[in-house]
């Protein structure tokens, strides 16, 4: 046989595996790619009867026939929850299904959590949730709530009573980029959505956990379901934490709040940070236990008076791993001293109106060249001494208004304000007026 014939007829063979093999490859590049996709919605049906994916009072929870139950504390009832990592955006669809095997009340009722930026969802968190009960008599209805710490406000209700009566309901929530948030219900248990009602709320933005809280009495601590949760699309995070506020606690701490929450041990890892100006690394760096986006750092020394020092942060991840590479934010460390802030205008005498509004006030001025934070001031007369101020900076050789907080809007065409309660009564025929730091050292007074 021609060795030529037999050199082409191994190549086409071989060619021939090759192609079929590519083709294999190809195809299963598709299909992971396809499962990649697919994998950025949510949904657990817990038909593998698995919650290990989720967190939290694990133990008080089963899966039965399919259903997420709750199986808590039946000698003293109590609070559990279960969350479970889902990060969404602005723009977001959930749907899920509640049972409550029992009338809800006051002391018996189900949240479910769409959003928060807490794994713990009986803690202090921002975000929102739908809650079933809750309410006295048969009021009970599907509820939008938003949560601000440990503040819960109504957002938007659906219809009254109907989830008074052992409710059994498929819910649908959209929210839109513009944050209108629409309601759909389904009140036999199943999918066939009706549209109820909408509303525009855009306090909080996104959120990293979905989860639910059973609030129970000892006789129903069995009687709570959850099924068929799916949640789209979600929101993958690939930006890394920016400082978005710095602010100097004392003579040697810090206190940085960061745009996301932190992972504690590159949040709690002093080589991260820096300080200019032969301040070096902090001694300590302590994550907040309650606001995971806050961390403090521990200096051995004072910071030099007076400088503008450069605090620089890098290698600090967020919770999706995402590491800073390099951020700084400038402050400086100043002990006030007597007559850095002067009382340098006093309007005791309001009437008659010469071109100022009617009511009086003082104007504040700072003759140094640093910025100055009067949070926690006062202004005392005589006899009488007003609240504290609110936090405000008052900049280099800048002037600020300070008059009663009724009366704020009559100035703020004029300089910036600063409203307080009890402002002291400016005696017309003179009094003796003092300006006192948060420390209660005088600053200034004048005898007019």
């Amino acid at each position: 046989m021609d060795i030529h014939f037999l050199n082409n007829y191994f190549f086409v063979f071989f060619e021939s595996i090759y192609i079929i093999i590519m083709k294999k490859i190809f195809f299963l590049f598709l299909l992971l790619t396809s499962i990649k996709i697919f994998a950025q919605s949510f949904s657990d049906d817990f038909e593998d009867a698995d919650i290990t994916d989720w967190n939290g009072d694990i133990a008080s929870f089963i899966v039965t026939a399919g259903e997420l139950q709750l199986n808590g504390d039946c000698v003293s009832g109590g609070e559990n929850y279960l969350s479970v990592p889902v990060a969404t955006e602005d723009s977001a669809v959930w749907e899920f299904y509640v049972r409550c095997a029992f009338d809800p009340s006051t002391s018996n009722y189900a949240k479910i959590y769409l959003q928060s930026d807490n794994a713990n969802l009986t803690g202090d968190l921002n975000g929102y949730f739908i809650q079933i009960g809750g309410v006295s008599g048969s009021l009970d209805a599907v509820d939008l709530f938003r949560q601000e710490g440990a503040t819960e406000t109504l957002v938007l209700s659906g219809a009254e009573g109907a989830a008074a009566v052992a409710p059994e309901i498929g819910i649908k929530i959209v929210r839109s980029n513009a944050g209108e948030w629409k309601l759909s219900t389904d009140y036999s248990g199943g999918t066939a959505y009706t549209f109820e009602t909408s509303v525009i709320d855009t306090e909080i933005n996104g959120g990293d956990y979905l989860g639910v809280v059973c609030k129970y009495s000892s006789t129903r601590c069995t009687s709570f379901y959850f099924d068929n949760f799916f949640a789209d699309p979600l929101y993958t995070d690939i930006d890394a934490p920016l400082i978005t506020e710095l602010t100097v606690l004392s003579s040697s701490e810090l206190e940085i709040l960061f745009s996301e929450n932190v992972e504690e041990t590159s949040a709690e890892d002093n080589s991260n940070y820096t300080v200019d100006g032969g301040v070096g690394n902090p001694v300590n760096a302590t994550q907040d236990i309650i606001d995971n986006k806050k961390v403090t750092l521990t200096f051995t020394d004072n910071f030099p008076e007076a400088i503008l020092l450069t605090l620089s942060v890098s290698g600090v991840e967020d919770d999706a791993g995402n590491a800073i590479a390099l951020e700084e934010a400038q402050f400086n460390y100043y002990t006030v001293h007597q007559y850095d802030v002067l009382i340098d205008e006093i309007f005791a005498d309001e009437t008659p109106v010469i071109g100022l509004p009617e009511a009086e006030y003082i104007e504040l001025y700072n003759r140094t060249d640093l910025n100055i934070d009067l949070a926690d001031w006062k202004i005392k007369d005589a006899t009488d001494s007003s609240d504290a101020f609110s936090t405000f900076i008052l900049e280099p050789n800048a002037y600020v208004i300070i008059t009663d907080d009724a009366n704020i809007s009559l100035f703020t065409s004029y300089a910036e304000v600063i409203g307080i309660n009890n402002f002291p009564s400016l005696n017309n025929d003179g009094d003796l007026l003092s300006l006192c730091n948060n420390n209660y050292q005088l600053i200034h007074n004048v005898n007019y």
